[in-house]
């Protein structure tokens, strides 16, 4: 997966816990509502983007790489010790050069 499939999916479930916590509001006031006044104003919910209610982020693929390319670089020698480590079962080897 790639960091712009990456963005999409937490975007994706960014927007569906939005939705549960905004059905979650709304039975609340449902289940409120049997007893009260029929004049009782309720706050809006607010949208996904409020930037002053939810205000969904949802980070860009380009910070997403980014951050990932940040943390191999600062794992590198790490990585790259861990390979050399691993034994040398299977090689691959090229026999199509011409002789």
């Amino acid at each position: 997966m790639g960091s712009k499939q990456f963005s999409n999916c937490l975007q994706v479930l960014h927007y569906r816990h939005f939705d549960k916590i905004h059905a979650q509001y709304l039975e609340g006031v449902l289940s409120c509502g049997h007893g009260s006044e029929p004049s009782t104003v309720y706050q809006p919910f607010g949208t996904f983007d409020d930037p002053h209610g939810y205000s969904g982020f949802v980070p860009s693929s380009q910070w997403l790489r980014g951050m990932y390319d940040k943390l191999i670089e600062e794992h590198g020698t790490q990585i790259d010790q861990k390979t050399a480590m691993l034994p040398a079962e299977i090689c691959a080897i090229d026999h199509s050069h011409k002789v």
